[in-house]
């Protein structure tokens, strides 16, 4: 799959939602389950399915696979496809090599990392085994 994906669109709410619920979980990273659609080179965020991290790690995440599957059930009923993950980082907003190791397997969907050391957030999508960084836009709930 080539890389097509130049840019992840999410509503203001859902940057607010993830945000909290990593503030309030740390020490732990914070995971999430990222829904919507793909299109014009973008990935539109429609729902953002907070999960439980099974390792309650301060370094690692994993969701529930259970949980996984009841969400991907749900979303799919909705017409929403997995885009790809959330999960907050104690450090700088970068994949770390247990994250690079998960974007292999997951390779085409996109990883959103949240610091709570700075409040910034960025996104990463592996192609082709190479690593790129895409444009996070947020929209306002008045826009299309």
């Amino acid at each position: 799959m080539g890389c097509s994906m130049r840019a992840v669109e999410i509503e203001e709410k859902d940057i607010r939602k993830l945000r909290e619920e990593a503030l309030k979980a740390f020490p732990v990273e914070v995971c999430a389950l990222l829904f919507g659609k793909r299109g014009n080179g973008k990935f539109l965020v429609k729902l953002v399915r907070i999960t439980r991290n099974k390792l309650c790690s301060s370094a690692r995440f994993e969701v529930d696979a259970q949980e996984f599957y009841n969400a991907l059930k749900k979303a799919e009923e909705e017409g929403l496809e997995l885009l790809g993950f959330f999960h907050s980082h104690h450090a700088k907003p970068e994949p770390s090599q247990i994250d690079l190791q998960g974007m292999r397997l997951w390779e085409g969907y996109v990883w959103l990392i949240f610091s709570t050391l700075d409040y910034s957030m960025k996104a990463y999508l592996m192609s082709e085994s190479k690593v790129e960084e895409v444009e996070v836009r947020i929209k306002n709930g008045s826009e299309d």
